[in-house]
């Protein structure tokens, strides 16, 4: 059995969530991009929980468990992969579409709220979800600076935080 496409289960997302879809989409605009990839989507989960957020519990659920996990958030977020270009001008506000690999990470991370009875598809969810998708841009960066699924879902644990 394959991991594509998503379960028909239908989940509400959180607000963070819609932004940092909404994010992802923008970045990818400004890269001049024609789809939204799945470095796209970890930009946007790091560009989501701004500096000032980090201090705080309000960091989101993906960032609270890189803290646990002890992952260097700031490290990932410096990758020269994920590196915007100096541009400033958006090629569309469009709605992008997503590459297959982007689309197969948002149905593994719908599997992971699944799998945990969330109920509602958050950012450690799709975070799982990009580190469920190997052969991904962003499970490369992940995987570079030390992540792993396990490592990441034991981090879940740990604060209680809605996965598997």
């Amino acid at each position: 059995m394959t991991d594509y496409p998503p379960s028909t289960t239908i989940f509400d997302t959180t607000n963070r969530m819609r932004r940092i879809l909404w994010r992802a989409n923008q970045l990818a605009a400004y890269k001049h991009n024609e789809y939204v990839g799945t470095v796209d989507l970890l930009l946007a989960i790091l560009k989501e929980s701004h500096p000032m957020s980090l201090a705080t519990q309000d960091c989101g659920s993906a960032i609270a468990a890189f803290r646990v996990a002890g992952i260097d958030v700031k490290a990932i977020s410096e990758d020269e992969e994920l590196a915007l270009p100096a541009s400033s001008d958006m090629t569309s506000t469009d709605k992008l579409p997503r590459t297959r690999t982007a689309t197969m990470a948002i149905g593994l991370a719908a599997k992971e709220a699944n799998a945990a009875s969330s109920g509602k598809l958050m950012s450690v969810h799709l975070l799982l979800g990009l580190l469920r998708a190997e052969h991904s841009a962003a499970y490369r960066v992940l995987s570079s600076h030390g992540c792993s699924l396990e490592s990441l879902r034991k981090a879940t644990r740990v604060f209680s935080i809605p996965s598997f």
